[in-house]
């Protein structure tokens, strides 16, 4: 109790700072979000986490995008768009009459500019990218997207989160140069901002707070200004507790990340806060290292994939939060197919399947990758090292930071036997699922898998441009990698979010998970 008090102490002090009266008086709508780290970068073309674009996406627009809570794709810098009759070219007409932050008529240069930046850096956003040929300018309000091959999902990857948003060419004025090579601005971008999106970023203190201020020349005259957030105030506290209490007591209007369930049940109690269990894109799962060790052997896969108790994870480490997962595909995404065998705890079976395996469990220990500090992935770790016991299997818990944890298994001389991870894939698009782990050639297929047949059909789906084709593609292919036991799927992730009632506007999108548009939330009286 002492703790808690402590916390809300500080928390109050430090938004009372944060937010004196005077600044509150200056703004017609002033909203306070808090988030458990800092974002470390503003540069849309680098950064990779929801943690990391959560300022980006507020002040960079992309040519087309995901409508409200929809998987509808809609006009944002481009109002139009066509195929082109070889499959593999896309012509965009662009929007008028909007200017960058600084000023700067947005025209189709910025558009040639922003992809040749984002492949020339080759950061992990780019590999969504890397059928992107060129970029070609027809007019000053007209571009043409020329492919290496065709691409069936281009219009999803243009929308994703990740990548594809549109910088000022006059960044390049930052440009810093060494031995003859310029870094296209990447050390002034990842400080500073200069977008055309609907908030400007004013002010950085980092590990502290971010405050950005409404673009008031914003080009979306949809955008009610009458009712829209002045200025948002972004506030970093690190406990889970923390932020609670900053929710509860008034100070603070949204929680950004995902809450523990422990939290939620909290939260859900106080009257002025709205708590919100909300349909995920997101599966949970344990890769399995396919390359060495026990885990190279499929019946030995099978059979602790048949281990886990996947109820007793939902009810007691999960308190009801989530639901099984079917596969590397959740249910509700396009090309979900529910003939996908779903596992299940079965202790017999297992034991036959392992004495089928031929391994000598006497003589395995298998070394379990995760995060350090996630409670509720703790809890499911231990709970698969205590059925992995029923089966006389051992095993021991190596937690490390993510960055640690995926830099040990990009290296296969360095993989442990599994690790475990959340995928939350950032279109509403099998591709993003099963080509980012499952193609043999795929920089997220850490753990060895390759199946030709599964490249055949994932190849299909990423090259078709006849949707029912890709979908029936992508339905064959999750059986197959599903009957070859590549993870453990544990579950699909619930969504826990929380914010105060009187934030309106408040719109999840699977494909931003815990990155939100500000632009679209409101604060009533």
């Amino acid at each position: 109790m002492r703790r808690g008090v402590l916390v809300l102490g500080t928390v109050l002090v430090v938004l009372g700072l944060a937010v004196p009266p005077s600044a509150m008086a200056a703004y017609k709508k002033t909203m306070v979000a808090v988030h458990y780290i800092d974002p470390q970068l503003m540069d849309p073309h680098v950064a990779r986490a929801y943690s990391t674009l959560i300022i980006p996406i507020q002040v960079y627009d992309k040519l087309v995008d995901y409508k409200g809570a929809t998987t509808e794709i809609e006009p944002r810098l481009a109002t139009s768009w066509k195929l082109e009759a070889d499959g593999k070219t896309w012509t965009l007409a662009l929007r008028r009459g909007v200017r960058f932050h600084d000023g700067r008529e947005f025209k189709a240069d910025a558009v040639k500019f922003s992809f040749e930046r984002l492949l020339a850096l080759g950061r992990e956003p780019a590999g969504l990218y890397r059928a992107l040929d060129r970029v070609e300018v027809v007019d000053d309000y007209t571009v043409r997207m020329h492919l290496k091959y065709p691409v069936g999902p281009w219009l999803a990857i243009l929308a994703n989160i990740k990548g594809g948003y549109i910088l000022n060419p006059n960044v390049m004025q930052h440009e810093v140069k060494k031995d003859g090579k310029g870094d296209w601005a990447e050390a002034w971008v990842t400080e500073n901002t200069n977008g055309t999106g609907p908030y400007k970023l004013i002010k950085w203190d980092k590990g502290q707070q971010l405050v950005l201020q409404r673009n008031p020349d914003y080009w979306d005259k949809s955008w009610d200004t009458a009712r829209a957030i002045d200025r948002v105030i972004v506030q970093i506290i690190r406990e889970d507790v923390g932020r609670r209490l900053a929710l509860t007591s008034g100070q603070a209007h949204l929680l950004i990340r995902n809450v523990s369930p422990e939290e939620f049940d909290l939260l859900k109690k106080d009257p002025k806060v709205e708590a919100l269990n909300l349909k995920t894109n997101n599966i949970n799962h344990i890769p399995l290292n396919l390359g060495e060790g026990p885990t190279a052997n499929k019946k030995f896969r099978e059979a602790i994939v048949h281990a886990l108790d996947y109820d007793g994870l939902i009810t007691h480490v999960l308190q009801g939060y989530g639901a099984r997962a079917r596969g590397p595909i959740p249910a509700g995404m396009p090309g979900f197919n529910p003939e996908t065998p779903m596992p299940t705890r079965d202790l017999a079976k297992a034991k036959r399947l392992l004495q089928e395996s031929g391994v000598d469990v006497s003589k395995v220990e298998l070394e379990i990758n995760l995060l350090s500090g996630v409670r509720w992935t703790q809890q499911t770790i231990e709970l698969l090292q205590s059925n992995l016991a029923e089966l006389g299997i051992k095993s021991r818990l190596a937690p490390s930071t993510f960055l640690t944890m995926i830099g040990k298994w990009q290296k296969p001389a360095t993989r442990g036997t599994m690790y475990t991870q959340y995928f939350s894939p950032e279109m509403a698009d099998p591709y993003a699922l099963l080509d980012a782990i499952y193609a043999t050639d795929s920089q997220w297929n850490l753990i060895g898998y390759q199946n030709l047949e599964v490249d055949r059909l994932l190849k299909i789906g990423r090259e078709s441009t006849n949707q029912a084709q890709r979908m029936e593609a992508y339905k064959k292919a999750q059986v197959l990698v599903a009957n070859d036991y590549p993870a453990i799927y544990t579950h699909e992730m619930a969504g826990l979010f929380a914010h105060n009632k009187k934030l309106r506007g408040v719109t999840f999108n699977p494909t931003r998970f815990e990155a939100w548009y500000f632009r679209e939330m409101y604060l009533e009286e």
